[in-house]
């Protein structure tokens, strides 16, 4: 699993981010994106969502 935090670059190089995810999951890893700023500001509601994707994801508790 790849946890991508993704700051006020990525809004830049979309293409790149998007070939990136494809390369990375072509290798079987799985991609979880959030923002910088979610990060920043939200950390509590980012873990929650975090572990419900890991849940969700892979099936385990």
């Amino acid at each position: 699993m790849v946890i991508e935090i993704d700051g006020g670059i990525h809004q830049f190089q979309e293409d790149y981010d998007a070939q990136r995810t494809v390369c990375l999951e072509s290798l079987g890893l799985v991609v979880y994106r959030i923002s910088e700023e979610n990060v920043r500001l939200y950390m509590s509601t980012v873990l929650m969502n975090l572990a419900d994707f890991i849940i969700k994801t892979f099936g385990k508790e």
